[in-house]
This record gives structure tokens, C-alpha cells and sequence, in this order.
């Protein structure tokens, strides 16, 4: 059966899009420039040391349709939040590979390696963490993003001496000195060794609140050295004539989730004139690609763009405002030209591949519902370009040897390294990273569908107990947050699930896809959620599938409030509950975080005056009295982020419990945390759903036997607890009304 161990010691394929705990793989490999050779970034959990590894893979492409072997180049290993290995990029010498990585240091550093003789240099030597990098094709300059340090005003000598004046805007920032900005960006010339900071824009601008790393923007710097290409973020959270577009699904809903990502530019740095200027007045939306600099640095393409919205006649405001497009910028004339507007049913763009040697772009999207629509190639001819839809036999990364590399993979097939021949078709397995799940008893995954009260259609991703039998009604626990149908987890949608190993225990886990886009941030947000999940509990329940008196609910992120809500408002019952990184949208929290607009957009205003009426009556820290099911809390920092719900159900006498790891990522990452989040959350759910307590200790974490018979013990009391909520009637939900009674004075 799966355990939480093999979720842990579970290997991904792919180099990941950040060096910290976003495990997301950007590409499945990495060509040469000539083709020749391709590298392989492999991750997992280690164990025996308590590190998440990484390792640097290099095949030769010859020989990937005859049953290559890969040369492993390097490996790499990380104890802390920070990525092992990532951020591969070839240099034009075919045989030198950069990357970032951490060999046991608490700083990622950058390296360079010769795949022919195997010399490993470190290029850097910084003593604040970096978080992004890029380096020119030859090798000639290199431009690190270095996190700038902070310090609370408690350890600062002169708020010492004399005190300082309070400028945070959250009592986190104050109490960790962690204040908005920007990383500082330095440019190493590493032939004369000279190194150089760039200005931070927001230095300058008062618009600007942050610009962050080239790998978050793409673009980084351009081929020949000249230009670096960096995403700044706004102060503003939308720009008065931004809200014209209607193509982009995110920009049309970030803002009602309070999101500055709708409030994003590219900013072009000129390393040669030291001129610094926006790439266009039109802001950089999600669901476009990573930039790319094509013909050596002498123009960049931008997917899944939009173009700017003024000085343009009515017709064309219109098609502009309606469809994302394929942009040409030259950043030396600050000219743009569109070479195509895409499909308008595209929401997100997931693969856009340069092909120099037959001058083609091709590129990859998906619509709103993540179904992939035809695949287009744009191939230059002069100074037009010819649009062509590529045959689904065709290799979507289709390179001048013939052959593509891709991940095949489904809900229920583990993923492996496919290598795909461009001409015919043919498919072969390259690597299985994880052939030791073969012995495992996994239990499907079955997409399943619903409608709620109201008619909307939601969907999610059941996984079913291993040896499932027909008749039997199983315990359930849903899974928040999302799900992805093209994806093969362990886990569910985070790390900081436990999907297949809590299936193995007998439970039906549902990881669930929310729809409330269309109303996020009103007060129907809550309303909606919570209906969608009483109509999962109803389908699979009429479906003879589970016990409805056996649900479990799991919240992390966003869903944290929205399932605070629903455990004091809904009439179903839950027989037990998780918090996971979240925080309650609380009034405590609201105070600590700064008073964002978010939770007044939920509440109907902010906790003050007459506006408090919607905190009282939907805000779920204050409804606690309500609460009948027991809770366990998790998080980096949850002292603060749910202390209204801890504090609050002691108060009241209800089962609680918490468990604090500072410097814990929000998506559970070092092997420590892993193995104590999820090992938690099964014995959780398997104590309360099936009256159950595991026997078995568990090497990991230094477990004991005495440590797993005191946990139980707790959990014992926490029972009778329960017992105790159970046997009183649950108060009703108030209706509170502003009475004024007196004038101002």
C-alpha cells in the first residue's frame, strides 16, 4: 500500500520554475544548441538524509529512439526550502551547462559544468539567498537576482537606541523586517570579473511596488548581452484602462481577487545606453508564455499577449480587447508588430518553442476548461509569417533532429520520459523515474461530475481505496483547491495533501475543482463553495459511495476561509477538519495582515461602524460557537495566520489542535515537513472517519513508540471533547442589526 514515505520519496521529471518551494516543472528537458545532446532534471525526497535531491541527466539524441543511456552529469541535494537543482541553460559551446543549486549551504549558488570532463565551477559566492539568474549564450555576463536581507526593528541598533517610525503594512513585516521591494539584480561580467547592481525601478517610480526575478518574467537577458527583460508589479492593483479587456479570464477576474498580477508590465533594462523603459503600455497577463529573444537578441516574441488599448480607432479597440495575440517587439526601435491573434477560446498558453534553423514558433494552449486546442506553428518568410496547424502525430516540441522529448502521463498512469520521432509517431519510454511504484497498490482516479442547487456543474478527481468494493460506503474527505485531469499525483493538487496514502487506509478522497470565479471576493464567494460541496456530498452519497456521516474537508490557501465558513454556516455535517497554510479571513487576521480590501469585498465593508454587520454574521472566527467538528491546524508561521480559530475553540472547550513551523513553505517542501504534515493528516482523518489509531511507528522524524502512544492519547481527549460538543444543540446563526444610539460628539 502507499505510505506518506512514498509521497515523499515520489520523483518528478522536469527542471522546476523557481528555486523555492513551487515544485512546478517548466520543461521536460533541456536541448544543446546543436541538438545533439539533451539534459534531464529529476527531483525526489531523500529519506535516509532528510533532503530533497536533484540530478542532472544528459543523453545523446542519437540514440534516444535505440534505448539511450543517460550520462548523469551532477547531483545535487537540498535541506532547505530552496530547489536542489534548477534553471538549466546550455551555453553555444554545446558542452557547458549552467544551473542554480544547493549542495547542503542555506544559499543557492550558481555552477557551471563541462559534460565532457566534468569540471564543476561555482560562478557565485553570495551570502544573501539568490532567487533567479541568467546568463548569456556565450558565458560573457551573468545577472543574479540576490534577495535583499531585512531584520526587525528589534534587532536594528538604531531602533535600539533611539526607536523607529513604524512604515509596514502588516504586523508580519513589522515583526520579521520583511518589507515590500525588490530583489537587488547584479551583472557579473565574468571574463574581466567585474560586477555591476542594477537600479531597482521602484527606487525610482513611485508607481512600482516590486520587479521580480527573470525566471518569474521569462526574458531574462537577451542573447547578445544587451538588454534584460524584467516583470514589474504595480502599487495599483488595476490600471483605470485596463479593465477594457474581456480575452484574458484572469484579468477579468484578478481583480476581484484583489490580485496585483493584473497590474504587471515588462520593463526593459539597456545594459549598453543604461536607458530603462516599459516594453508596452499593455500589462503582462498569465496566460501568456515566458518572453523569447529570437536572432540573437534582435527581437522578442511574446504568446498569448494583449496589445495596448489607446490611441486606437473603435474596430480596433475591439479586437485588441477580445483576443491575445503573437507580438514581435524590436527593443531597439520599440516597434511591435503582430504575427497572429490566437484561437479566442485560448485561456492559457503552455509551450511556445523557437526554432531557429526553420525560423518557426510553434505553440501550444489550452481553453478554460484545460482541453488542449490544435497546436500552431508560425513560420517566418520574410517579413510576413504563415500559420499552420500541427498534425496531433507531430511532436509538440519537434526539433531539427527529428525528435521530441515530452512527459506522458495520465490520472492513473505514473509519468515517464517519452521520446516522440517527429516523422513517424513512434513513442518510446526513455526514463521511468519511479518504477518502484509498480509494487504499489494505487486505487483509480476517476474524474466525476456534479451540479449544485443552483445548476452550476462542478468536477473533481476521486480517488478510490485500493481493493474498493462495490456496495460498501466508504468514509470521504475532500480535497480543496483544484484539480488537474491531465496530471498523475500522489498527493492530490499540493504537498500538502496525502490523496493516495489516506486511499490506501480505506477512504475516498475527492479532490475538487471550486467554481466561483465569477463571484470570488463578493459575498456569494462563501455561498458558492459551500454549495458546491454539499452537492459532492449528495451525488456521491446517492451514488451508494460514501458515508455521509463520515466526511472529512481539508483547506489550504485560498479555501482555508472559504471552508471556515462552511464548518459554521452549512447545516451537513463534517466529522472532521484540516487547515493546512491557510489563514481564516478573521478579524485578528484582517488587523495583523494590514486590513486588505479582500475581506471587505467577503464581508460587505470593513469591520468598523455599520459594515460590521457582515463580519459578525459571516466571518467565521466569529460564529466559532457553531463549529462541531474537530480541527487540526498546520502551517509555517499558523500562530498568527489561525490563531482566532485556535484561541477560539479552547475557549469554547472544542477539539483543537495546532502544530507551528516557521520556516515551513507554504506548499509543504523540506522532507522533515512533508513527512510530519502528512503523516498527520492521515492519522488524523483515519481517527476521526474510521475510529482507527495506526500501531505501526514510523522510522521518519525520529518517531517512537511512545511518541505515536502519546499521540493517540491526546487525540483521546480530544474525543471526549467532541463527545461533549455533540450532546448540546448547536447554536443558530445571527442576524445582527446596527442600532444607532447616540449622536457624534
Amino acid at each position: 500500500m502507499v505510505t506518506v514515505s512514498d509521497l515523499v520519496r515520489f520523483a518528478t521529471i522536469g527542471d522546476p520554475l523557481a528555486l523555492n518551494d513551487d515544485d512546478s516543472a517548466g520543461k521536460a528537458s533541456i536541448f544543446s544548441p546543436d541538438h545533439r545532446q539533451v539534459a534531464v532534471v529529476v527531483r525526489g525526497g531523500d529519506l535516509d538524509k532528510g533532503t530533497n535531491g536533484g540530478s542532472l541527466l544528459v543523453y545523446r539524441t542519437a540514440d534516444l529512439l535505440d534505448g539511450a543511456k543517460p550520462m548523469s552529469v551532477t547531483a545535487f541535494a537540498s535541506a532547505t526550502n530552496a530547489q536542489p537543482l534548477a534553471f538549466v541553460k546550455w551555453l553555444a559551446d554545446n558542452e557547458t551547462i549552467v544551473f542554480a543549486g544547493s549542495r547542503g549551504e542555506a544559499v543557492t549558488q550558481v555552477y557551471r559544468i563541462n559534460v565532457r570532463t566534468g569540471k564543476l565551477d561555482q560562478l557565485t559566492h553570495e551570502t544573501s539567498q539568490i532567487s533567479g539568474y541568467d546568463i548569456d549564450p556565450a558565458g560573457r555576463k551573468l545577472i543574479v537576482s540576490v534577495v535583499a536581507a531585512s531584520y526587525p526593528a528589534a534587532s536594528d541598533p538604531e531602533c535600539r537606541r533611539t526607536g523607529c517610525r513604524v512604515d509596514a503594512s502588516s504586523l508580519w513585516d513589522l515583526d520579521t523586517g520583511t518589507y515590500e521591494g525588490s530583489n537587488t539584480l547584479m551583472v557579473r561580467d565574468l571574463h574581466s570579473g567585474t560586477i555591476k547592481a542594477l537600479d531597482n525601478p521602484e527606487a525610482k517610480l513611485a508607481t512600482i511596488k516590486m520587479c521580480f526575478d527573470p525566471q518569474v518574467s521569462g526574458g531574462g537577458i537577451s542573447p547578445d548581452g544587451r538588454f534584460v527583460l524584467r516583470l514589474c508589479e504595480h502599487k495599483a492593483q488595476v490600471l483605470p484602462w485596463w479593465n477594457g479587456y474581456s480575452a484574458s479570464p484572469h484579468l477579468r477576474a484578478c481583480a476581484k481577487l484583489w490580485d496585483r498580477g493584473c497590474a504587471r508590465q515588462f520593463m526593459l533594462f539597456d545594459l549598453e545606453s543604461g536607458a530603462v523603459s516599459w516594453l508596452s503600455n499593455a500589462p503582462a497577463v498569465y496566460q501568456q508564455s515566458d518572453p523569447v529573444w529570437i536572432d540573437g537578441g534582435r527581437f522578442l516574441v511574446l504568446v498569448g499577449a494583449v496589445e495596448p488599448l489607446v490611441n486606437v480607432d473603435a474596430a480596433e479597440h475591439a479586437r485588441r480587447a477580445e483576443s491575445l495575440a503573437v507580438l514581435l517587439f524590436d527593443p531597439r526601435t520599440n516597434k511591435t508588430i503582430r504575427i497572429a491573434r490566437l484561437d479566442p477560446r485560448t485561456a492559457n498558453v503552455t509551450n511556445t518553442v523557437w526554432d531557429e534553423a526553420t525560423q518557426s514558433l510553434t505553440v501550444e494552449t489550452r481553453d478554460e476548461n484545460r482541453t488542449p486546442l490544435p497546436t500552431m506553428r508560425y513560420r517566418r518568410a520574410g517579413n510576413h509569417w504563415i500559420a499552420r496547424v500541427v498534425a496531433a502525430s507531430e511532436a509538440p516540441t519537434t526539433i531539427a533532429a527529428g525528435v521530441g522529448l515530452a512527459i506522458e502521463q495520465s490520472l492513473n498512469d505514473r509519468p515517464l520520459l517519452v521520446v516522440v520521432n517527429g516523422q513517424t509517431g513512434e513513442k518510446r519510454t526513455v526514463l521511468d523515474p519511479n518504477p518502484w511504484l509498480a509494487e504499489r497498490q494505487l486505487g483509480k482516479v476517476e474524474i466525476i461530475r456534479w451540479t449544485n442547487r443552483d445548476g452550476k456543474a462542478w468536477e473533481g478527481g476521486l480517488y478510490y481505496p485500493p481493493g474498493y468494493r462495490t456496495g460498501v460506503r466508504y468514509p470521504l474527505l475532500i480535497q480543496t483547491h483544484g484539480f488537474d485531469k491531465s496530471k498523475f499525483s500522489m498527493d492530490g493538487l499540493s504537498r500538502n495533501y496525502a490523496g493516495r496514502a489516506l486511499a490506501a487506509q480505506g477512504v475516498l478522497v475527492l479532490q475538487v475543482n471550486e467554481k466561483f470565479l465569477d463571484v470570488a471576493s463578493t459575498p456569494a464567494e462563501y455561498v458558492t463553495v459551500q454549495a458546491g460541496w454539499e452537492a459532492a456530498i449528495d451525488h456521491l452519497d446517492t451514488l451508494g459511495l460514501i458515508d455521509r456521516n463520515r466526511v472529512g474537508i481539508q483547506g489550504w490557501s485560498r479555501t482555508g476561509p472559504q471552508m471556515g465558513y462552511a464548518l459554521t454556516h452549512s447545516a451537513y455535517r463534517f466529522a472532521a477538519g484540516a487547515f493546512t497554510e491557510t489563514a481564516d479571513f478573521g478579524w485578528y487576521w484582517y488587523m495583523n495582515a494590514g486590513a486588505p480590501d479582500g475581506p471587505d469585498a467577503l464581508y460587505g465593508g470593513a469591520p468598523f461602524g455599520g459594515d460590521i454587520k457582515g463580519w459578525l454574521e459571516n466571518a467565521p472566527t466569529f460564529n466559532l460557537d457553531r463549529v462541531r467538528t474537530p480541527m487540526l491546524m498546520w502551517g509555517g508561521n499558523a500562530s498568527s495566520a489561525l490563531w482566532d480559530w485556535y484561541a477560539g475553540l479552547r475557549k469554547l472547550k472544542k477539539p483543537i489542535e495546532l502544530w507551528d513551523t516557521p520556516d515551513a513553505a507554504h506548499d509543504a517542501f523540506q522532507v522533515g515537513h512533508r513527512l510530519l504534515v502528512n503523516q498527520l493528516l492521515v492519522d488524523w482523518f483515519v481517527f476521526w472517519l474510521k475510529d482507527e489509531e495506526r500501531t505501526a511507528v514510523v522510522p521518519w522524524n525520529g518517531e517512537t513508540a511512545a511518541s505515536l502512544a502519546e499521540q493517540y492519547a491526546r487525540w483521546r481527549v480530544l474525543r471526549k471533547q467532541q463527545d461533549e460538543v455533540l450532546k448540546t444543540p448547536r447554536p443558530p446563526l445571527l442576524k445582527w442589526t446596527p442600532t444607532p444610539v447616540g449622536g457624534g460628539g
